[in-house]
């Protein structure tokens, strides 16, 4: 079959020249890497280069994308720069997936020949070569089967069991950025087989692929089936954690040691990710993970292997990734559901949002939202909700905040200015408690530094809004809406402000 090419352009071949690491030739204009791949230099006219063409896998479970045989495997590991220390050990030759043999991980590295490097293609190789043997900012082709889309701003790309170029799963895998891709690329979808072409990359100590200049769709590829491993063999520094990186895994009969880690260097105060036992990281860039409580057992785990923040790190796709945590505990009345307290400059857009969690509408007679200053635990400001409306229904949103906000938000949602126009929220640490008519608490939180008798649910306050915030339009909100353990440090995260609809803590 033909491919289907979506985008593609001239590039320089630069980065196909190692810096140092081999030794030219006289003869025909080519280039030898360390261990004996050769790289060409010339530069053919663009008639030179053939359309790629895809085959049917011969058991009919799926298309192989053969224009171009990748480059061979057999030379040694080249220093990568930034991660020479995060070492890796000889594959394992542990228990293939039902049906595969021979062993997954003891399967031979092919012999495919030289890696050929001749616009606009780059050097049309293998992953495992841009993984591990060409050095940075190397032109490359590589193709593999999609195994993760961020939006649009990354995919991970994998050699498939059963494809005739795998020989082990590490290394198997990489990382792709989108977002600089000239032209733009159309986003494939999981499942599919594709050609990419760019420049490889280390990004804070993690390979990548980013500025591509083409991504050609093939067929679609059966689901990839995830690297079954110990949790100890991936987690931060562990023997495979560098060179499983961008390869599907999966982690068993796991515990939850840290709902809330702190977070790693260069992250968010908040990190939105939890942390198992054996200290791997659950991380949400790819799928808004619930946080879990403390000691809730996971039967299994499954994501991307990733480094980020100098932390291994398992990246979920979807909620199919996580399989037997009990979903967080959720409200059953009126809950305070998303504080923005601080913006940049003047903070003129301040507001609190209260959600009805319960299944059914609840009267608002008589209940009052008060701003409560963290250092004498007295109100500072009361507002009656039933100003706003006499009831909120199941789901509904009220929210109080300044009159700019009203504006923002969508149609129908009850609103109460506060009296003053700016600084109407102090900015911690402070909080905020909604009262029942009788004068019980229905609900607090509090945010800041410090811990606010009377407010802090749990003993940890909500994230701070205030650091992040200085870039950014954020807001403290639980995660996801209406999530209440109790525990103000767990319920909230400081996320994208949305005020009078859903949290937006995907």
């Amino acid at each position: 079959m033909r491919w289907t090419i979506w985008s593609i352009s001239m590039v320089a071949l630069a980065g196909c020249l190692p810096e140092g690491g081999g030794e030219g030739s006289a003869d025909g204009g080519r280039f030898a890497f360390d261990g004996g791949a050769r790289l060409d230099r010339g530069l053919p006219s663009m008639d030179a280069v053939v359309p790629s063409t895809a085959d049917a896998d011969a058991d009919g479970g799926g298309a192989r994308l053969d224009a171009r045989p990748p480059g061979p495997d057999g030379a040694p590991p080249r220093d990568q720069g930034p991660t020479p220390d995060r070492g890796v050990t000889p594959r394992d030759a542990g228990p293939p997936p039902d049906g595969m043999v021979p062993p997954v991980d003891a399967a031979p590295r092919p012999d495919l020949g030289p890696i050929e490097c001749l616009p606009p293609d780059g050097c049309v190789t293998s992953i495992y070569a841009a993984r591990r043997d060409l050095p940075a900012e190397t032109l490359v082709t590589v193709q593999g089967v999609v195994t993760a889309v961020r939006g649009t701003s990354h995919i991970v790309l994998q050699v498939p069991i059963g494809h005739d170029h795998f020989s082990g799963h590490d290394h198997s895998g990489i990382w792709v950025y989108l977002n600089d891709a000239e032209p733009p690329v159309d986003i494939p979808a999981r499942g599919d087989f594709v050609h990419v072409t760019g420049l490889t990359n280390d990004r804070f100590g993690q390979r990548q692929l980013y500025k591509l200049t083409a991504l050609r769709q093939g067929d679609r590829w059966p689901a990839t089936p995830p690297r079954v491993i110990e949790v100890a063999e991936i987690t931060t520094g562990g023997p495979r954690a560098a060179s499983l990186e961008g390869v599907l895994v999966q982690v068993e009969d796991v515990d939850v040691s840290d709902p809330s880690p702190p977070p790693g260097v260069g992250d968010a105060d908040d990190p939105m990710e939890f942390e198992i036992v054996g200290g791997l990281r659950v991380d949400d860039f790819l799928y808004a993970v619930p946080q879990p409580a403390r000691g809730a057992h996971f039967d299994r785990i499954t994501g991307v292997l990733r480094f980020s923040n100098d932390l291994s790190k398992i990246e979920p796709r979807d909620a199919d990734d996580l399989d037997g945590a009990p979903p967080p505990p959720r409200a059953e009345g009126l809950v305070i559901n998303e504080v923005d307290y601080d913006q940049s400059g003047v903070d003129m857009r301040e507001f609190v949002e209260v959600l009805n969690a319960s299944d059914g509408p609840l009267s608002l007679a008589g209940v009052t939202l008060e701003l409560v200053d963290g250092n004498d635990g007295e109100p500072y400001a009361t507002y009656a909700l039933d100003q706003a409306a006499a009831e909120l229904p199941a789901g509904g949103y009220l929210v109080v905040g300044a009159e700019i906000v009203q504006p923002l938000l969508p149609a129908g949602v009850p609103f109460l200015p506060t009296t003053r126009a700016t600084n109407a929220l102090q900015n911690g640490p402070d909080g905020v408690r909604l009262r029942a008519a009788d004068g019980s608490t229905l609900d607090s939180m509090a945010y800041g530094a410090q811990v606010v008798d009377g407010l802090t649910e749990g003993g940890v306050n909500a994230p701070d809004d205030r650091v992040p915030n200085e870039n950014a339009a954020l807001s403290v909100s639980r995660c996801p809406d209406g999530v209440d353990r109790d525990i103000n440090g767990e319920d909230f995260q400081t996320v994208d402000r949305s005020p009078g609809a859903p949290n937006l803590c995907d």
